[in-house]
């Protein structure tokens, strides 16, 4: 759905908007789907070896096909048209980063650490990835100022998603009480006076930074 919407707005004149915000609303929606899928499946006791693929193929489709090309509409349509080749080119390197992103995760499913396996994963998972480029977009579209910086952003997203630094499973240590559930209510609070999106991009790269600053001070299993 989301790449029709990409699609729509592209070819709609005057909806490109429209469709960015319900592309960042459908990623949402797909980032908490991402993230239950699995208790749901082990409650049900139905897990089985094509839900694991299907779980990477539903990823690559969603974090990494509708995204990049809302990244592509962004430059293009948004930033500037005479971006276009940039426009393929960003769009061509977000894909293929989620691809590898996910590729590496199926071969090292061990992570970082087997002690910390399924706790933590090595490179930023591409759901938070794309949830902080669609926020992003959407912050840029309701402030041009950050427009420019939207190129850089997302590159040094694609950055992190391949490579060796660690970040944690986010809803894994909530639900597991490996992190107090109280970091996110701050967030919540302030939502309303900054927008959603602004609230989740403030949320994703304090998270980054801390889980980085981390790994520089003291090594990669102290994320």
């Amino acid at each position: 759905m989301a790449i029709i919407l990409v699609l729509a707005g592209h070819l709609a004149s005057g909806r490109v908007e429209l469709a960015f915000s319900w592309v960042f609303w459908l990623t949402v929606f797909a980032v908490f789907m991402d993230a239950v899928d699995g208790p749901v499946a082990r409650f049900l006791k139905a897990q089985s070896p094509m839900g694991a693929q299907l779980d990477n193929l539903c990823d690559a489709t969603t974090f990494g096909l509708a995204v990049g090309l809302a990244i592509v509409l962004f430059l293009k349509e948004v930033l500037d048209p005479r971006l276009s080749a940039l426009s393929y080119l960003v769009g061509f390197l977000w894909f293929a980063t989620v691809l590898i992103r996910l590729a590496r995760f199926q071969v090292d499913q061990e992570g970082v650490n087997p002690e910390l396996a399924h706790y933590y994963f090595r490179g930023l998972c591409s759901p938070v990835a794309a949830l902080l480029a669609v926020s992003f977009i959407q912050m840029a579209l309701a402030f041009p100022a950050l427009q420019l910086a939207v190129p850089i952003l997302l590159l040094l997203i694609a950055f992190l998603m391949i490579s060796s630094y660690s970040f944690a499973d986010l809803p894994k240590h909530y639900l597991g009480r490996r992190r107090p559930i109280w970091e996110i209510v701050p967030f919540i609070v302030v939502a309303p006076f900054i927008s959603i999106p602004a609230s989740i991009v403030l949320y994703l790269v304090i998270f980054i930074l801390a889980s980085l600053g981390r790994q520089f001070i003291a090594g990669p299993q102290t994320v």
